[in-house]
């Protein structure tokens, strides 16, 4: 709603007139404004004009859940999943169904995650596109506009050479650019560069050899630590998968085994049997890993924050080595099945590796499997959605927006005064078939309330030269944003989002122009590893957190005046996101 809708000015000739119009948005998704010019002097009967739509990003959160997930046999079966939405789901809501004979639709969440995970640091930025170059298929289903057709080359080729900027001149990688070097990286990296160029993609050659090379010169020293020991062996394998092959390495450690993670183990036996080190020597290493299995589940016995590692990714990495090695071996399939029930609601492990690992360890296995061809139909409420036939690896996936679909008119706006209606979805297949439900609900962001789990965040605005907290911001006015963490114990690979209300924008204080404005805010912000700037929020990352209090302090400029929603800080632990706290979103009200 625009207050007034139109106004009509006179512009003197080489002069300039201000207008204000007071907005207020309500469900729109962007507003649309159209200014126009009219003379009857020079101009005679030409006019001109100008019309842009401006997005209005809403206070939203999102929710996924895994509704329901199975298998249909060579027979003609069907499945019903109940379908009920939450109270003041938004239109944008919608509902995912992804069938496959091969149980690759599974896998759909983890790949959906790795491609929007909001993060890009070098890790993140592996875990995006190394999938792709063995899910092509799964990739194409997902719907993703930068994955369409000839984008999803482009999207690995960036990703590619993305990951040679975060290279130090010793050949070694960080996780974000300038940031210290880490051998782990060096050899994911590697690997990754590896796995892209074996996809087609053209990579820097230059680049890979200097992260060989790195990688050489580290596993020639003496070894001390078990993070050490299996990042030397994911590197025997690097080094194996390539072609290249240290069988002086491989041999180390193998003697020194018992030294090794269970992760660094896998790695070990998958560089063994790239090398064709002695069978009898693989098939020991082979037998030692799975009798370290707890119904198809690995529990590592040390701490891997340090290599970003969980028991999930360990879990990954014996059965991509099973899988390599022995492809008939019937603890696999337990594998796969302990490794998917560890998933969470929404149907994907908890981090990037995880989901990178368990993704490309269960494909790999998918695709040991049969194939053929399945007959399948979707309905809802008795109504046709698809009917399709699947052949090989082919993956079906269908997304029903609430608003725009036959599923609104099958669960309707309106909800019962439980909070929900049901809406009954009917999968019908003819042969083998793995499927997966998947509910994407979009809700009002002012229904979150502070949350605090093993680590804390706060923000608030100040004045520079008080230092007096500021809580009725005024147009033009300059402020310090102070975002304050704390916890209890030191975190690795921690990552700071703060929002920015709207009518506020971040100064970078490197630019001549806003120079004056560094003082406190520079010292503050030279704490953290890697800061983004952005139009509408302030992203900060460490690699390590000491205990207690951490600050994160920069300048804002006051731009519009208006009632805003302030939305939450968000702080988490990369590599653990339960670990992670916000406070509740608020209203600001910035005055003229």
């Amino acid at each position: 709603h625009v207050t007034p809708a139109t106004k009509t000015v006179h512009v003197p000739s080489g002069g300039s007139t201000r207008l204000s119009f007071y907005a207020t948005a309500t469900a729109a998704e962007k507003a649309s404004f159209q200014f126009s010019v009219a003379s009857s002097g020079a101009m005679g009967k030409h006019r001109d004009a100008l019309a842009i739509d401006i997005p209005i990003h809403r206070a939203l959160t999102v929710r996924d859940t895994l509704l329901a997930r199975g298998t249909l046999s060579e027979a003609s079966q069907r499945t019903e999943v109940a379908i009920q939405w939450p109270t003041g789901a938004d239109p944008s809501s919608s509902l995912t169904i992804s069938v496959d004979r091969l149980g690759l639709s599974e896998l759909e969440p983890s790949l959906r995650s790795l491609i929007e995970y909001p993060y890009g640091c070098l890790e993140q930025t592996l875990s995006g596109f190394i999938p792709l170059t063995k899910v092509a298929d799964l990739a194409n289903s997902l719907g993703l506009e930068q994955l369409k057709g000839a984008k999803l080359r482009s999207f690995i080729e960036a990703g590619a050479a993305k990951v040679v900027r975060h290279q130090a001149s010793d050949g070694h990688y960080s996780l974000w650019p300038g940031a210290q070097t880490r051998p782990y990286l060096t050899a994911y990296a590697s690997w990754g560069l590896r796995q892209a160029r074996a996809a087609g993609i053209k990579i820097d050659e230059g680049a890979y050899k200097r992260g060989i090379r790195a990688l050489k010169r580290y596993v020639s020293k003496t070894l001390t630590t078990e993070q050490s020991h299996g990042t030397a062996a994911m590197s025997a394998y690097l080094l194996a998968e390539a072609g290249v092959a240290d069988s002086g390495l491989i041999a180390r450690l193998y003697e020194k085994r018992a030294q090794l993670p269970t992760s660094g183990r896998a790695f070990l036996l998958m560089a063994m049997h790239h090398a064709h080190s002695a069978a009898r020597l693989r098939q020991q290493l082979a037998t030692e890993l799975v009798s370290e299995l707890s119904d198809g589940f690995i529990h590592e016995k040390t701490d891997q924050a340090e290599v970003m590692g969980s028991d999930v990714k360990s879990t990954a990495l014996v059965l991509s080595a099973l899988v390599l090695t022995d492809p008939s071996n019937p603890i696999i399939e337990t594998m796969v099945s302990a490794l998917k029930k560890r998933q969470t609601s929404g149907g994907r492990w908890r981090t990037t590796q995880e989901n990178m690992y368990g993704l490309v360890a269960i494909a790999d296995y998918a695709r040991t499997q049969k194939s053929g061809s399945t007959d399948v139909r979707i309905r809802i409420n008795g109504k046709p959605v698809r009917q399709k036939r699947l052949s090989g690896g082919r993956v079906l996936t269908v997304t029903l927006p609430l608003a725009k679909t036959s599923l609104a008119k099958a669960v309707g706006q309106a909800v019962s005064k439980a909070g929900q209606k049901t809406s009954q979805l009917t999968i019908e297949s003819h042969g083998k078939l793995s499927y997966t439900v998947r509910r994407r609900a979009v809700l009002p962001v002012l229904r979150s309330k502070r949350q605090s789990n093993g680590i804390s965040i706060s923000r608030a605005f100040f004045d520079p030269q008080s230092g007096a907290p500021v809580t009725h911001p005024q147009v033009g006015q300059i402020l310090e944003a102070k975002v304050t963490i704390k916890t209890d114990i030191p975190r690795r690979y921690v990552a700071v989002v703060d929002p920015l209300p709207a009518g506020f924008e971040p100064l970078n204080t490197k630019l001549a122009t806003v120079r004056h404005q560094r003082d406190r805010s520079r010292a503050h912000r030279s704490y953290w590893d890697h800061i983004e700037l952005r139009d509408n929020q302030v992203r900060a990352f460490r690699d390590y957190l000491y205990d207690g209090e951490t600050s994160l302090v920069y300048r804002v400029r006051v731009a519009l005046p208006g009632r805003y929603t302030q939305l939450p800080a968000h702080v988490e632990q990369m590599y653990a996101p339960e670990i992670a706290g916000q406070p509740a979103a608020t209203p600001i009200e910035v005055v003229k």
